[in-house]
C-alpha cells in the first residue's frame, strides 16, 4: 500500500480531485481519503471541490464506465442467483444500491429515472426484468392504484 499511498499523494498535490485519483488507480474515493488523513496528510481545503464527484441524485450523469460497472455487477448478481429477501435483485456501487429493474428501465427509456416514478412488474414476478414485463409508473400513488384496480379485478372474477 505504501507505493499507491505514494502515488495517491503524487497525483492529488498535482491537481487531482480523490474522485480523478480513485478513477485512475481504480479505488473508492473514499479509500483514498482515509488513507491520506491516516498518514496525516493535509488536504487542499475542506470543501466539496477536493472530491467532486458525479451525483446522479443531482440530474449529473455517472460517467459511462460507471454505469458499465453497475451493469455488470447487476448481471453478475442475477446469473449468481442473489437475490434479496424481497425477491428484487440488487447491486451496491459506491455506497449506492441500485435495483436491476429500474436499471432495465432507465436502459429503455433513455434517461435516469426520477426518485418518485416507480417500476411495476406486471406478472409481479420480481426476478422476470424483461422490458416486456415493466410498466413506468409516475410514483407510489400510481402503483398503489395499479395493484388496487388488480386485486378489486381478481375478487370480481371469484
Amino acid at each position: 500500500m505504501h507505493l499507491k499511498l505514494k502515488e495517491m499523494k503524487e497525483l492529488y498535490e498535482r491537481g487531482k480531485t480523490l474522485y480523478e485519483v480513485g478513477e485512475i488507480l481504480n479505488i473508492p474515493w473514499q479509500t483514498i481519503h482515509w488513507n491520506l488523513k491516516k498518514s496525516g496528510f493535509k488536504f487542499r481545503h475542506s470543501g466539496s471541490d477536493w472530491i467532486k464527484q458525479p451525483n446522479p441524485a443531482k440530474g449529473k450523469h455517472w460517467p459511462l464506465e460507471m454505469r458499465e460497472r453497475i451493469a455488470n455487477k447487476l448481471r453478475k448478481s442475477i446469473n449468481e442467483k442473489k437475490a434479496r429477501p424481497d425477491g428484487y435483485f440488487v447491486t451496491n456501487v459506491m455506497m449506492t444500491s441500485y435495483k436491476y429493474h429500474r436499471f432495465v428501465m432507465e436502459k429503455h427509456i433513455g434517461r435516469k429515472l426520477k426518485p418518485e416514478e416507480v417500476v411495476h412488474h406486471i406478472d409481479e414476478n420480481k426476478a422476470n426484468n424483461d422490458i416486456s414485463n415493466l410498466m413506468l409508473l409516475p410514483n407510489n400513488s400510481a402503483h398503489l392504484r395499479l395493484h388496487w384496480q388488480l386485486k378489486k379485478a381478481k375478487l370480481g372474477k371469484k
